[in-house]
């Protein structure tokens, strides 16, 4: 039986971002900004880390606070001019 074409994507997706999903884990707060800044220089998209984040924090199961704060840096960025767009998610 064929898998359906969404949870094959589902997958693929996961699969591609989930290292990116445990660096993001296991940084430390301190040294997230620089590992972010590092990731984007090995040529990371801003949508596959924003992916990675929005993982990252649902995974935490404490609160959906760091949902809402993810969304909300990621709409104020998509409303900036494209050099600045990756500011407000630091």
């Amino acid at each position: 039986m064929a898998m359906p074409c969404t949870l094959a994507l589902e997958i693929l997706l996961w699969v591609a971002i989930r290292p990116l999903v445990r660096l993001i884990e296991t940084t430390p707060r301190e040294k997230s900004v620089a590992m972010m800044i590092g990731e984007l220089r090995k040529g990371t998209t801003k949508n596959q880390f924003v992916a990675a984040m929005f993982l990252a924090a649902a995974r935490m199961k404490v609160s959906p606070h760091h949902v809402y704060m993810i969304n909300s840096a990621l709409r104020l960025s998509n409303d900036m001019q494209r050099e600045t767009q990756l500011l407000p998610l630091f």
